[in-house]
């Protein structure tokens, strides 16, 4: 089932607090379609250094291959390329097994490890809303998941409204919602789910048939007024081990 954040995350029990409880970090790491050994490498290093800096890993995604590009305004469409993107979430917890994370409390928002900033390229971190976190445990690393970014235009709850509304929908033909989460500084709004396909071009064309000819997904078409842009690629759990 589609739920909110409040009813799917929680604290570990060994929190004595955390600094932005309302909020994540939304990491992304761009890469070269054949940085493949380099990535895992710098993978294995992140995970330690988010460890280290008291970073809990809430689910990393790497895209598998190129996706897919729209403007719903203009009706503008191309491919995303041959880039890569790693993306993942995680949240600070102020634990007493993780002493450097008490003395980070207020400071900047984490950075990547130099390893990482080695291998990829155009390395960022942003603080982020939740809308959705739900549990990935069961999810295979073989399962595709479509990550989707919108660039947001317009009155950002009205967007919001009509999104979840879309989420549920998602979610009664199939489509696991995994995560959701807003920067609004930035108007940027990134979420992925699931999808019982395994070849992206078999999702664009006949994978969400029935999802968009459902009569409630058309009236629900008034969403693409609040997206300037749109991007989704086929992407897969990333472990962290």
């Amino acid at each position: 089932m589609f739920a909110p954040w409040c009813s799917e995350i929680r604290r570990s029990e060994s929190a004595v607090g955390s600094i932005g409880s309302d909020t994540l970090c939304l990491n992304s790491v761009e890469f070269g379609a054949a940085a493949g050994p380099d990535l895992l490498t710098g993978w294995g290093a992140q995970v330690s250094f988010d460890r280290d800096r008291g970073l809990e890993h809430l689910g990393a995604y790497l895209e598998t291959g190129s996706g897919m590009r729209f403007r719903p305004g203009t009706g503008e469409r191309s491919r995303t390329g041959d880039r890569r993107v790693l993306t993942w979430l995680a949240r600070e917890v102020l634990d007493s097994s993780h002493p450097r994370s008490l003395e980070s409390a207020g400071s900047d928002l984490p950075v990547s490890s130099s390893e990482m900033q080695i291998h990829g390229e155009k390395v960022g971190v942003r603080r982020v809303v939740p809308e959705t976190l739900n549990e990935i445990s069961d999810v295979s690393p073989e399962t595709m998941i479509v990550m989707r970014r919108y660039t947001i235009q317009g009155d950002w709850d009205e967007f919001l409204s009509l999104w979840r509304e879309v989420a549920e929908l998602r979610e009664e033909h199939g489509f696991h919602v995994l995560f959701a989460v807003g920067d609004r500084d930035l108007r940027r709004f990134t979420w992925a789910f699931t999808t019982r396909e395994t070849d992206f071009q078999e999702f664009l064309s006949q994978g969400q048939r029935q999802y968009y000819d459902d009569p409630r997904r058309i009236e629900l078409e008034t969403i693409n007024a609040y997206l300037q842009e749109i991007t989704l690629t086929p992407s897969r759990l990333l472990l962290v081990h």
